[in-house]
């Protein structure tokens, strides 16, 4: 069993009653496995650019929305 599948099983096996020292443990342990598993691959600047794009175009449109709704109902705001 690879050290990913270790993990990915530890990760799953993790009750959510353990207490504050086991879950120290638990966190502690788990770094050690990241530092001794070095290939966790590699962001490329393509797929930064896409991600901010995406996160971009999604508050302007969130905005558009916003200021699109505020403009319609503005006198029924204002009324109250």
């Amino acid at each position: 069993m690879s050290p990913i599948d270790k993990a990915k099983l530890a990760v799953y096996r993790l009750p959510e009653t353990l207490g504050y020292a086991a879950v120290v443990a638990w966190a502690a342990s788990r770094m050690e496995s990241l530092k001794e598993e070095r290939e966790r691959g590699d962001v490329s600047i393509t797929t930064v650019i896409i991600w901010v794009a995406g996160i971009t175009l999604a508050l302007a449109i969130a905005t558009v929305i916003t200021v699109t709704l505020l403009n319609k109902y503005k006198s029924k705001l204002s009324s109250q």
